[in-house]
C-alpha cells in the first residue's frame, strides 16, 4: 500500500499514476519534480541545490515520463584541451581505437591523422582476418597527415602475398622521417621448418640508409644486406628470430657509429660474435637454441660493453667470453637444458670471466650450477662484486650457492634475494647426490655486507627453514650489517618465525631487522 493506494502490478494506466502524484503533491507542498542534473552546470545556487527534490528522490512509480525536460548543460572538457594533450592520450590506444575516436566530435574527426605514434597490430592467422587488417593500414596511411613519424610499429601474421604492403608501409614510415620502427611478422609455421617455406620478409635496400632511425626491432625478418649499412642515428637494435651472419653483424657495426644497445634474440648462423664497435655500451643474448648448422659453443668478443646479459634458453649451446674487460654488471639468467657436467664447466668459465664485474645477477640455474660446482670441488675465486641480485627458490641447496658467492666476494655490499617458484632440476639433484664431499661453511665471513633485501612470488612463502638459517647466517658473521629488509605478502601471519629472527644473535649492533609489505618493495 502506498498513500492508501494498494500496488499488485508492474503496469498502471495513466489515470492511476496521476492520481498517486497529484495526492503526492498536496501532502508535500511545494516538493515539484525538478531537472536532475548530474553533469557540472553553470548559474546553480548551492543553497537552492541542496532544497530541492530530484527525480532519484521520488519513487520510480511517481514520476511523471510525459512531463517536459528542461535540457541540461554538458560541459565538454576533454575536447577544450590542448591537440598536444589529446595526441598524447591518443598514443597509449592501437590505431583502430585512435581512428574511432573521429566520431566523437567535429573536435576529434581528422585529429587521429596527427597522431606522431602509429601502432597496428592483429595477432590471428586466418586469411579472412589478416586481409582486412592490411586493407586497414593501408588506408589509415593514405589519410594520415603528420609530417614526422616518432613510432611506426606493426605487428601481425606475415605472409608473402603481404610483402608489397609491407615494403610500402615501411617507405611511407621512413619517407615521414620515423625514429622508432618495430616489425613484428609473426608466421603461423613453427620456425623450425625451412625457411623458404616459412616465406619470411626480405628487408627492402632502403631500410639500411634511414639517416632519422633511432631504435630498430625486427622479428622474422631477412636481412639481405648486399651493401653498406647508414644508421648514423641509430641507438638500439633488436633482431629476434632472423638468420645472421658473423660479416651481417661487422657491416650493422661498422656503418652504426652511435650504436648503444644490441639484442640479439634466437638467431641462427652465429658461432662467433665479436662486437668491437666502442660505442656498443649493452649486450642481450638471448634463447641461443643450438640449429642443425650451428656449432655447440658461441663464443663472445666485446671489450667495450658494460652490460652484458644471457638469458632464456640454450638448449645445446654453450657460451664463452673471451674479452669483456670493460664489463660492469653481468646478468646470467639462462637455462641449459641438458648437457651433465659439461654445462657445469662453461658457467664455471662464465663466472671466472665477469669476476671483475660490480654487479652481477644471476637465475635460479645458475645458483644450482655454482652449488654442483662447490660439491665437485671448485673452489670460486675472489671477485670484484659490490652488488649481488639472485633469483632462486631458496631450497637448501640454493643457500649452499648464495653464501659461498658472498664468501668469495670481500667486498660485498649489498644483496637482493626474490624468490621463485623455480625448485631445483632433477638433473641437478642427480649431480647433488653424487658430487664429493659437503661444503664447508665454517669461516664464512661477509667484512662489508650492509644490506640485505629478501623478497618473493606471490604465493611464495618467504621465511621457509632454508632462509631463516641464510639470514642467522648473515647475522652472525656481517660485522658492519645495517638492515635485512623482508617482504612479506600483506596479511600473512608470520608471528612465530619474526620471534625467532628477532631474538637471533647478532654481530652487528647496528644491524635491524625490517618487515615490510610486497607492494612496497
Amino acid at each position: 500500500m502506498v498513500n492508501g493506494i494498494h500496488i499488485y502490478d508492474m503496469h498502471y494506466s495513466s489515470n492511476v499514476v496521476d492520481h498517486v502524484s497529484e495526492e503526492y503533491r498536496s501532502r508535500y507542498p511545494g516538493n515539484e519534480e525538478k531537472e536532475y542534473d548530474n553533469n557540472v552546470t553553470e548559474g546553480v545556487d548551492k543553497g537552492k541545490e541542496e532544497e530541492r527534490v530530484t527525480e532519484r528522490s521520488i519513487p520510480w512509480f511517481l514520476s511523471q515520463p510525459h512531463k517536459k525536460r528542461q535540457k541540461s548543460v554538458i560541459v565538454d572538457r576533454i575536447s577544450g584541451l590542448h591537440d598536444s594533450i589529446l595526441l598524447h592520450i591518443l598514443s597509449f590506444l592501437n590505431m583502430q581505437e585512435a581512428v574511432c575516436t573521429s566520431v566523437l566530435s567535429k573536435r576529434w574527426k581528422s585529429l587521429w591523422t596527427s597522431l606522431p605514434t602509429l601502432r597496428f597490430q592483429n595477432r590471428r592467422c586466418l586469411p579472412e582476418k589478416v586481409l582486412p587488417f592490411v586493407e586497414s593500414v593501408t588506408r589509415t596511411l593514405e589519410n594520415y597527415r603528420a609530417g614526422n613519424i616518432k613510432m611506426f610499429a606493426v605487428d601481425f601474421s606475415y605472409s608473402s602475398c603481404f610483402a608489397s604492403n609491407v615494403d610500402n608501409w615501411i617507405l611511407f614510415a621512413i619517407q615521414n622521417k620515423v625514429e622508432d620502427l618495430d616489425l613484428r611478422l609473426h608466421l603461423c609455421l613453427p620456425y623450425t621448418v625451412d625457411k623458404d617455406v616459412q616465406e619470411s620478409y626480405t628487408l627492402p635496400y632502403y631500410v639500411y640508409c634511414a639517416p632519422s632511425l633511432t631504435k630498430l626491432s625486427l622479428l622474422n625478418c631477412i636481412s639481405g644486406l648486399k651493401g653498406a649499412v647508414s644508421w648514423g642515428s641509430l641507438k638500439s637494435l633488436s633482431i629476434t628470430k632472423v638468420d645472421l651472419t658473423e660479416d651481417t653483424i661487422k657491416i650493422i657495426l661498422s656503418g652504426s657509429p652511435v650504436l648503444e644497445f644490441l639484442k640479439i634474440n634466437a638467431c641462427r648462423g652465429i658461432n662467433y660474435l665479436d662486437i668491437n664497435s666502442a660505442s656498443v655500451k649493452t649486450l642481450v643474448i638471448q634463447n641461443f637454441n643450438a640449429e642443425c648448422r650451428d656449432g655447440l659453443l658461441l663464443e663472445i668478443s666485446a671489450p667495450y660493453i658494460q652490460s652484458l646479459h644471457i638469458l632464456g634458453t640454450a638448449y645445446g649451446r654453450f657460451f664463452r667470453l673471451i674479452n669483456v674487460s670493460s664489463l660492469v654488471t653481468a646478468n646470467l639468467n639462462y637455462y641449459f637444458g641438458h648437457g651433465g657436467r659439461r654445462m657445469c664447466v662453461f658457467t664455471k668459465q662464465l663466472i671466472e670471466n665477469i669476476g671483475h664485474v660490480k654487479e652481477i645477477k644471476l637465475g635460479p640455474y645458475c645458483i644450482q650450477v655454482l652449488t654442483m660446482l662447490e660439491r665437485l670441488g671448485w673452489i670460486s675465486p675472489p671477485s670484484s662484486w659490490k652488488h649481488l641480485v639472485v633469483n632462486a627458490h631458496l631450497d637448501n641447496l640454493d643457500t649452499l650457492g648464495i653464501v659461498r658467492l658472498l664468501h668469495s666476494s670481500p667486498i660485498i655490499e649489498t644483496v637482493i634475494i626474490n624468490r621463485t617458484r623455480v625448485g631445483c632440476s632433477i638433473l641437478l639433484r642427480h649431480l647433488y647426490s653424487t658430487g664429493r664431499g659437503k661444503i664447508c661453511l665454517a669461516g664464512a665471513r661477509f667484512p662489508r655486507l650492509k644490506t640485505v633485501k629478501i623478497c618473493g612470488h606471490t604465493g611464495v612463502g618467504i621465511l621457509c627453514e632454508p632462509t631463516v638459517e641464510l639470514i642467522k647466517l648473515l647475522l652472525e658473521n656481517a660485522d658492519v650489517l645495517e638492515k635485512i629488509i623482508i617482504f612479506v605478502s600483506p596479511g600473512t601471519d608470520y608471528m612465530a618465525e619474526v620471534q625467532e629472527l628477532l631474538s637471533l644473535p647478532r654481530s652487528s649492533r647496528h644491524a635491524e631487522i625490517v618487515f615490510r609489505h610486497r607492494n612496497a618493495y
